[in-house]
């Protein structure tokens, strides 16, 4: 069963009919990268911490780097509950946006939020990987959502506005 998913992982394109189950970290990671190596101008996360195991590897960071740098119109919004864990290890993610500014923006999730237990990644309005709770790898992905994601992305822009910027993800200049 896992070749069949990591075939259709492989081969699958956003915009097509295709609906995938995901039970672990890898196949999660392999369709957070494939997605986003596909995205052509926005990139909308929710997850707890910017979970390392899924975001803080060269693909991931190299389909994120691309996006940014594709297009002026490139967006990436991230929101996280917590940075303690990226400052304290470091993340690849957030040296990028700590360089492409403009581009990407990682910030901390309002009060109101703080009990959201769910993980999203949002590729273009169309695709998304949906785990219904942060620290399992347990996912649906949908590779053609657009009707589905409309509310979906009203919830993430409702979050975004009531986020707040994260002194502690600031670049220093010395």
């Amino acid at each position: 069963m896992t070749d069949k998913i990591d075939k259709l992982i492989e081969q699958a394109k956003v915009g097509e009919e295709l609906r995938l189950n995901l039970t672990t970290a890898e196949q999660n990671r392999e369709v957070s990268i494939t997605l986003v190596a596909q995205a052509r101008y926005t990139l909308d996360i929710v997850c707890r911490d910017l979970d390392h195991t899924l975001y803080d590897n060269e693909d991931f960071y190299d389909a994120v780097k691309q996006l940014a740098t594709s297009s002026p119109k490139a967006k990436i919004r991230i929101l996280i509950q917590d940075s303690s864990k990226v400052v304290k290890k470091g993340h690849r993610i957030v040296d990028l946006a700590q360089k492409l500014t403009s581009f990407i923006k990682i910030r901390l999730q309002g009060k109101r939020f703080k009990e959201f237990n769910e993980a999203w990644l949002i590729v273009d309005g169309k695709a998304w990987v949906r785990r219904s709770h942060a620290d399992k790898y347990i996912a649906d992905v949908n590779y053609s959502a657009a009707r589905q994601l409309k509310d979906t992305l009203n919830n993430f822009n409702g979050m975004w506005d009531e986020s707040n910027d994260d002194p502690n993800l600031r670049r220093l200049s010395i």
